[in-house]
């Protein structure tokens, strides 16, 4: 940069990405939140996302950040658009950085664990052209299917369909791999025990 170049075309220069592809959306880093939701026999629900990038890939409810919202108001709001199921005791867990090369997009995902409100959940599919279906899993099955390389064809995994997880999802197993969500919420349960042996 020379020395008459003006302050203003300095930020320009600084910020005009490096790689014409990889700008994502508005040219900035955006921030959301992805929720593990916990039934009252420790299994969370992920489900098959459609319409926008990671599509036909197993993803946890959650979405966009709003201006001026929280995290936990985030979390709500997007359960109840998505699910229907309300939420409570909602902690944050960790945060994954998420490049998606494809798509051009850059996301830090903020991961909250929360509990259904009512025991025996059952999550709809309100958001058709964003989710195919739920599915509820145990944290043990997720980790397994993570650590056997996500296969698409085998005896064991018949339940994921052959659909990879979604990128955050799959940097949460990656880069957090000694993350225990249900001890963010276990002194909340009434079954510890339960609880353990299904998520270990």
């Amino acid at each position: 940069m020379s020395e008459n170049t003006l302050p203003e075309q300095a930020l320009a220069e600084n910020a005009k990405p490096k790689d014409e592809k990889f700008k994502g959306r508005f040219g900035v880093v955006r921030t959301g939140v992805n929720v593990l939701l916990f039934d009252e026999k420790g299994r969370f629900v992920m489900g098959i996302r459609k319409g926008s990038h990671g599509a036909n890939t197993w993803g946890l409810p959650g979405g966009h950040i709003d201006l001026r919202e929280s995290f936990e108001d985030c979390a709500i709001r997007e359960l109840d658009e998505e699910t229907g199921l309300a939420i409570v005791n909602i902690k944050f867990l960790t945060v994954t950085n998420d490049v998606f090369e494809e798509a051009g997009k850059h996301y830090t995902t903020n991961f909250l664990v929360a509990q259904a409100k009512y025991k025996y959940p059952s999550a709809v599919v309100l958001e058709p052209k964003k989710c195919e279906r739920w599915e509820w899993f145990t944290w043990k099955e997720v980790k397994k299917y993570y650590e056997a390389g996500q296969p698409s064809n085998n005896d064991k995994y018949t339940k994921f369909d052959g659909k990879k997880l979604f990128l955050p999802t799959e940097n949460l197993f990656k880069t957090r791999p000694d993350v225990r969500p249900w001890e963010k919420l276990q002194p909340l349960w009434p079954t510890e025990k339960k609880m353990e042996s299904e998520t270990k």
